[in-house]
């Protein structure tokens, strides 16, 4: 099986072709420069005025998300991995290939896998 090119100038109108291929797209950003942990003062949210890579993802399918509800409960940065690697469609390839880069996008990507509450009762 070839390897998928990555397209690393993406442009609005590439975003809508994904759009109508993939359903949902969703722009993946990470910081350029780490933050050094502090307790009580984790970032909430990505500030916009900072440097960022940004990557594409369309939303996980069966498979992905088969693997990733399996994966989870032993490593969330692993299902993390699985999701980012599966469901690209491009961007800055840094996030599929340098360690640091690619657990912080693993940690976020983590959030496209849904869980529904479920229960089984005997009746």
């Amino acid at each position: 099986m070839a390897k998928k090119e990555n397209i690393t100038d993406v442009t609005p109108e590439i975003i809508e072709g994904w759009k109508k291929q993939y359903g949902e797209v969703f722009a993946l950003e990470v910081a350029v420069d780490p933050e050094k942990y502090e307790p009580g003062t984790v970032t909430k949210d990505l500030d916009d005025d900072i440097p960022k890579i940004t990557g594409y993802l369309r939303k996980p399918d069966r498979k992905v998300m088969n693997y990733a509800v399996v994966t989870l409960p032993k490593s969330i940065s692993g299902a993390g991995k699985a999701v980012v690697k599966d469901c690209w469609l491009g961007g800055d390839e840094r996030l599929l290939t340098d360690e640091a880069y690619n657990l912080a996008a693993a940690l976020q990507a983590i959030e496209l896998v849904d869980f529904y509450q479920s229960r089984l009762k005997k009746v």
